[in-house]
């Protein structure tokens, strides 16, 4: 059994805005925390993990029941650029029809 964990490699940082009383309280916390020989950035770091499980989780059961339509695809299922592009396509081919007569 090992005892002993690896750091974890921290390759990116990101930001998050919150209200200062927010802000003093976690520096307070993690003051507390090194004095009591915790690591608090692991700790949020495992809870920010957890809470985009969760969220990943609850996204995949709405989208499930739910279709969100991403991209390029209209509520009705048509694909906007497609549309698009056949729209483009019988506009040039009145304009050369109109053009010929």
């Amino acid at each position: 059994m090992k005892i002993l964990k690896r750091r974890d490699k921290l390759g990116k940082t990101i930001t998050v805005r919150v209200p200062t009383a927010t802000k003093i309280e976690l520096d307070q916390l993690r003051k507390r925390a090194v004095a009591a020989g915790f690591d608090l950035g692991t700790t949020l770091r495992e809870s920010l993990t957890s809470t985009i499980r969760q969220i990943r989780s609850e996204l995949d059961t709405l989208e499930r029941a739910h279709p969100i339509p991403t991209g390029n695809t209209a509520t009705n299922g048509v694909n906007a650029y497609e549309s698009a592009r056949g729209e483009a396509s019988e506009d040039l081919a009145t304009k050369s029809a109109s053009a010929n007569d």
